[in-house]
């Protein structure tokens, strides 16, 4: 008898716990990021939103509640930007997350409140958070172009670090696929946009951020308006390009054509 009940106990306690996995996993839920609504956060999304705001056909449509990241109602080249720095790390959530409601504290407090005039005055302790302004950016040439040049500018408040065609990149090494690699060090914090060019083709517009500091051409049947389109990817150590040689495979599935 006793056996007999421990199996039907058994029995029903699986029964719960199936139960219970089909409503979580049979619930629809938005993936904050998943612009592409495969289920999980790449960087296939930012390439889907910057393919979106350069007016490129997607192979699906572009969901726009999860793309929209900093929740003001639009999908920017901001959004893409804030996938690519929560990917390496500089954040750990959206905007749009941040903004959603938390739950009020269930408990109350255990104190009662204390009478500031009783308590003697403190000194605050000084924080200094270390801010790291500048970025280096690299450049692969999968184009084997003669020079490259970087033409760095703020698209809003119109600050342009050298005149057209920019400034020329240094080669700093060769990866494994013979490709050279270039670099040079930008001030993050007064520049975000970067178009790179030979002098007489250039790519789109790019954002200029620390997340990402490796850039290379999509590929030569990716292009806008006669601009190549640009694949961003962390480069280095940190991000930071640190390292000598690099291995891609790039954001669309292989090696550059």
């Amino acid at each position: 008898m006793k056996k007999r009940l421990l199996s039907i106990l058994l029995i029903t306690v699986l029964l719960l716990s199936t139960m219970c996995c089909v409503l979580v996993t049979g619930a629809d839920t938005a993936v904050c990021g998943d612009a592409d609504d495969d289920g999980e956060v790449t960087i296939l999304d930012s390439t889907y939103i910057q393919r979106y705001e350069a007016g490129i056909a997607l192979p699906s449509p572009l969901n726009q509640a999860n793309a929209d990241v900093d929740d003001d109602d639009e999908v920017t080249i901001i959004d893409a930007t804030l996938i690519q720095r929560w990917l390496v790390g500089i954040i750990d959530e959206f905007p749009a997350e941040a903004l959603q409601p938390t739950e009020p504290p269930t408990e109350p407090p255990t104190e009662p409140p204390t009478d500031p005039s009783t308590e003697p005055p403190t000194e605050p302790d000084d924080v200094i958070t270390p801010v790291q302004d500048t970025v280096t950016i690299h450049f692969t040439n999968n184009k084997n172009w003669s020079k490259v040049n970087a033409y760095i500018y703020n698209d809003s408040t119109g600050d342009i670090l050298k005149a057209w065609p920019g400034t020329t990149m240094t080669n700093y090494t060769t990866n494994t696929l013979g490709e050279k690699v270039y670099h040079m060090t930008v001030n993050a914090a007064q520049y975000n946009r970067v178009i790179f060019n030979n002098g007489t083709v250039q790519t789109t517009d790019t954002p200029l951020t620390k997340a990402s500091s490796g850039y290379f051409i999509n590929s030569s049947s990716n292009s806008y308006s006669g601009k190549y389109l640009v694949g961003v990817y962390p480069y280095g150590q940190d991000g930071e390009g640190t390292i000598n040689t690099v291995t891609m495979t790039y954001p669309d599935g292989g090696y550059n054509k």
